[in-house]
């Protein structure tokens, strides 16, 4: 592994873990939206949000759906097909956007 790939692992650990402990308060029996759950920060998201005991969602494209559930999402949405609309009734007590 390459210093520059270290750095960016770093960083987006640090970066997922301020988001959902420090800022969005994830705790045990929460309900966490992760969208870009494929990404770097989503990965880190994922099972920081894990750790910290949440259910966890993750948003990400149909070919990313088995890493992401591999990961630990307890469910998946894949918003380039059918199931990527999640129903309006659907709350979460934090929502983590790491694509926009």
């Amino acid at each position: 592994m390459y210093i520059t790939h270290i750095s960016i692992t770093r960083r987006a650990g640090i970066t997922s873990l301020q988001a959902l402990r420090d800022k969005g308060k994830v705790q045990p029996g929460d309900s966490v939206l992760i969208i870009g759950a494929s990404g770097g920060c989503g990965v880190m998201g994922v099972s920081i949000a894990k750790a910290l005991g949440a259910t966890v969602t993750g948003v990400c494209s149909g070919k990313n759906r088995e890493f992401v559930q591999s990961l630990g999402a307890d469910s998946v949405h894949c918003y380039d097909g059918e199931d990527g609309k999640l129903p309006l009734s659907t709350q979460f007590d934090c929502i983590f956007d790491t694509v926009t």
